[in-house]
Order: C-alpha cells, then structure tokens, then sequence
C-alpha cells in the first residue's frame, strides 16, 4: 500500500473500528455490519488480507488486549499514527466527494431531473 490515501472499503472498516481501541477481527466484523445494517461488503478471508495488509503498510498493529482475562488467542489490532493520518486523509477525501456529489445532485433534483427521481423511487425528498 503505498497511498495510503486511497483506501479499500474493508481497510476504511478496519481503521474506524480500532482508531479508538484495540480490537480483535471478529470485533471489527460486528461493527462494520452495525454500521452498514448487516452488509459490510466483506468476510472474513477479505478481512484478514485486509489485516496484513494494513500492517504491512504499518497502518495498524498488534497490541494487547484491552481488557485483563480476554481471550488470549485473538490478535488485537490497533491504529499506528500512520494509520490515524490516513483515515484522516480518507475521510476528508470522502467529504471531498459527497459534497461534489450532493452539489451535482442538487440542480437536477430541483429541476425534477434523473436524481430527483431516484431519491423519490428510494423514499427520499
């Protein structure tokens, strides 16, 4: 990974389950179906390539876990200052994009256009 701007959405997943605390892979599963209503995009194998590589680019690392008497066969993961700067740099760029997004948008739902049909085809106004 030699951008670390241009992250994967699995790696996007990782870096927000364990920029606040270490967490273990199953951990980062469980979040990212809560934060996409049971539809992260991604298993396990993908999670775990995900994983290497995130370490490898020294985005994440192995730490301890964070509470005494865990389960001491999990690898707990947790955001190098790297990969705090990339996640920074990712959700800026996807700020970035919404906002291009949502102001391209705009004109032709206020006209009735193409994306004024669809927000209402998805019950949305």
């Amino acid at each position: 990974m030699t951008d670390p701007v241009s992250l994967r959405a699995v790696e996007l997943h990782i870096l927000l389950s364990v920029v606040d605390r270490p967490r273990h892979g199953y951990a980062i599963l469980q979040e990212a179906e809560e934060r996409t209503d049971g539809r992260p995009g991604f298993e396990f194998p993908t999670l775990y390539r995900a994983l290497q590589r995130l370490r490898d680019a020294k985005l994440i690392r192995a730490t301890d876990a964070p509470e005494p008497g865990t389960d001491e066969r999990r690898d707990y993961w947790e955001a190098t200052p790297l990969g705090r700067r990339a996640l920074e740099a990712e959700l800026e760029r996807l700020e970035t994009v919404v906002s291009i997004g949502r102001a391209r948008m705009a004109p032709a739902a206020a006209h009735g256009g193409v994306a004024g049909k669809a927000r209402k085809a998805w019950g949305r106004s």
